[in-house]
């Protein structure tokens, strides 16, 4: 491992990398001049790429699944909530899983509703929570079914 981590530190300024053009202090002169213009090409908001199983447009499809998860959080917390049996179990441990029930309502909804305003504002800051959540979701199913 030291032999490795060796050759690592010997090796490092062999790939050392300057990305600037633009002669910003301390770093290596380019004698290439400057980019005059960037060309960006249209965007073609009805590109097949973006279509859904060729049946809508993919942001239709989120708004739709979104809703879809939104009705499933509320389904299965007004579910949960009916069926659970409050008599057999201490007040300390129903007050815990109503607590936790509120919980799963609140933030199932908030991270679901997070999906529609980050697609009706064209903002992909909003689908972090989305995507972080369901990746944890998907990592603890995987390893509690092995």
């Amino acid at each position: 491992m030291a032999a490795l981590l060796n050759r690592i530190l010997r090796r490092r300024d062999q790939c050392t990398v300057s990305y600037s053009r633009f002669g910003v202090p301390g770093d290596v002169a380019d004698d290439r001049p400057p980019p005059t213009s960037i060309v960006i090409e249209a965007f073609d908001d009805n590109d097949p790429d973006f279509i859904f199983m060729r049946i809508c447009h993919a942001q239709k499809a989120a708004v739709a699944s979104a809703g879809l998860g939104m009705s499933f959080v509320i389904l299965l917390f007004i579910s949960t909530f009916l069926e659970f049996d409050w008599d057999l179990y201490r007040k300390d441990l129903d007050a815990l899983a109503i607590v936790f029930l509120f919980l799963f309502l609140l933030f199932g909804l908030i991270v679901h509703y997070d999906v529609i305003v980050g697609v009706k504002k064209q903002s992909p800051k909003h689908l972090i929570p989305f995507i972080v959540v369901y990746s944890l979701l998907i990592g603890s199913e995987t390893v509690f079914a092995m």
